[in-house]
């Protein structure tokens, strides 16, 4: 058999923290594996249960209630829950995060003991957003071209109803040209007045 597993050590070399906190609103831990520190910049005595700040105040203010109703949500419906929010670090930065827990009773509502998981995802978050904005640039100039298009479409319509215009007169010019030109041509063969030999005038 190999040597035994040594928990820390595992949790340690994990991307991200591994906790358990009371299912109360600023979220009070109770185990912190060390992943916390680079995470929030915080170490484990500062951050769990009677240290001077809570993990709960490291969540994004406009991002607080969600977590909260997200997870009682979740232990409503007796499942595990996975969320995606902003903390603040020690540091003054933002970092997107991913949570994956389920809470575990224990005895009132209130009193579950929530166990799981939290690692960054700033990365993703940020290239999920530059696709966005790509795509949104692309559909802009999709509906660009489309107007273009339509723009040209339009005045290929009008061109062609010019040219189909000038044709039918052409052909109507054309018709008149023959038509006089066979006038003529009757009038040509008509026999003229002799206006050397007039025509007697009739004896009364």
């Amino acid at each position: 058999m190999g040597p035994p597993i040594n928990i820390d050590e595992l949790l340690g070399n994990l991307p991200g923290m591994a906790y358990r906190c009371l299912n109360k609103p600023r979220w009070p831990l109770v185990f912190a594996s060390d992943g916390v520190t680079q995470l929030t910049g915080y170490t484990p005595r500062e951050l769990v249960q009677g240290g001077p700040i809570e993990y709960g105040d490291l969540i994004h203010p406009d991002d607080r209630q969600r977590v909260w109703d997200s997870v009682q949500a979740a232990i409503d419906e007796n499942r595990p829950f996975r969320l995606e929010y902003r903390l603040l670090t020690k540091d003054g930065n933002t970092k997107w995060v991913l949570e994956r827990g389920r809470a575990f009773p224990t005895g009132a509502r209130g009193q579950e003991s929530i166990e799981g998981f939290i690692t960054e995802v700033t990365a993703i978050k940020q290239r999920e957003e530059e696709l966005a904005e790509a795509n949104k640039a692309m559909q802009s100039r999709v509906r660009e071209l489309k107007a273009l298009n339509e723009l040209f479409q339009q005045h290929l319509e009008e061109r062609f109803t010019l040219i189909q215009t000038y044709q039918e007169t052409l052909t109507t010019v054309h018709e008149m040209v023959e038509r006089g030109s066979t006038l003529e041509q009757k009038l040509r063969k008509l026999p003229l007045p002799d206006l050397d030999n007039p025509v007697p005038e009739l004896e009364g």
